[in-house]
């Protein structure tokens, strides 16, 4: 029956939530007619049954109709299925085609940042973590309205960032492509939006190279089995399916933890100090910041082993004074960010001119030594 989520709603039953986000809040009566739109968000969240009529309205979008779900009569997908069963996220297409700033642009941005750094004389390291169709071309959907745009949009991206003379930066695209095209393994998640920790791997080692050249071993991070996780994007379809993802290991005999302090003056889950003591030889030394998002969240435990003092940090958290702040207590910095979010946040948060003119102003110049 069409109302019986609404019928249960007003019994007093709620339903959980099931997409990756909290649950809408009511603004209250203040917003004029925008009131019901928050009022309407605020009940679906927590309509009962929500779950089972999501899931049927994807059937009626793949069963009925051959398309990608899109959920709630919504025109675009959130989730689009590529061949071998791989899924992608569509925000990433939306964003490649309708960038808030130019590929050269986002590349002259990311490197002025880098440059404030350098000049500041700490040693700064920049990663953009390619998206999953920019190494997996070949598992987009050929008949996906948005694949040729994205495309030709990642493309310029990587060809801007190569030709941007940024410092510090280690083309991550490229080594992938070349990973992929020996072993033949696909180096990202196939029901999730990131990298698995086969391709993860590959970061970890050129991050650590850049540091230190020839620190980083193949046999202390290797392979050790499948392990099963939950894609985010079976999430995103209501649908939660388990699948397997190869598990890696980093194993450094000599290396002692000595301390993981959370950071949560934010609440961000993901801020952490951590101090590792070994020979100084087989540590990076000094105070590294490292600045990540989700992907460099799958790379986080494969690479802490490698640092003497090593701060992450949210990139999502920015705020111009604390990040300001934190450079500050840093030797050297390490910036990771995911392609598809690259030029929104060159454009608006840690790349952004008003931030970029304050670290400027509010950097302090490293001591030598």
């Amino acid at each position: 029956m069409i109302a019986a989520p609404a019928i249960a709603f007003v019994a007093g039953q709620r339903g959980k939530p099931i997409e990756n986000r909290e649950p809408a809040e009511f603004t209250g009566l203040d917003d004029g007619w925008d009131s019901l739109s928050s009022f309407g968000h605020f009940i679906g969240d927590r309509l009962p049954l929500r779950q089972r009529a999501v899931r049927l309205d994807g059937w009626a979008d793949e069963e009925v109709f051959a398309e990608d779900p899109a959920f709630g009569g919504s025109a675009t997908p959130q989730v689009i299925s590529g061949k071998d069963g791989f899924l992608f996220l569509s925000e990433a297409f939306d964003e490649a085609c309708a960038p808030p700033l130019s590929a050269g642009d986002t590349a002259a941005h990311l490197a002025y940042l880098a440059s404030i750094i350098e000049d500041s004389g700490r040693r700064v390291l920049t990663m953009v973590a390619p998206d999953k169709s920019s190494v997996h071309p070949e598992l987009v959907p050929t008949d996906f309205v948005k694949r040729t745009c994205a495309a030709r949009a990642s493309d310029e991206l990587w060809s801007a960032l190569d030709a941007a003379a940024i410092p510090g930066f280690v083309d991550l695209r490229a080594p992938l492509r070349e990973e992929t095209a020996r072993t033949g393994h696909p180096l990202y998640l196939r029901t999730d939006s990131h990298w698995d920790e086969e391709g993860a791997r590959i970061a970890v080692r050129d991050g650590v190279d850049f540091f230190a050249p020839g620190l980083f071993d193949e046999n202390e991070v290797p392979y050790v089995g499948q392990k099963a996780y939950i894609g985010d994007l079976t999430l995103l379809r209501a649908d939660p399916t388990a699948d397997a993802e190869p598990d890696f290991r980093t194993t450094r005999p000599g290396i002692t933890a000595v301390s993981d302090e959370t950071l949560d003056d934010l609440g961000a889950q993901i801020d952490h100090h951590f101090v590792n003591d070994g020979p100084r030889d087989r540590l990076i030394q000094g105070k590294t910041l490292m600045f990540i998002d989700s992907y460099g969240s799958v790379a986080q435990s494969m690479l802490v082993p490698y640092f003497a003092d090593l701060t992450v940090i949210d990139i999502n958290t920015f705020e111009q004074g604390r990040f300001t702040g934190l450079i500050n207590t840093a030797d050297q910095v390490w910036i990771m960010s995911v392609e598809r979010s690259t030029a929104p946040r060159m454009a608006n948060e840690i790349g952004s001119t008003p931030f970029l003119t304050y670290l400027q102003q509010h950097l302090t110049q490293r001591a030598p030594g």
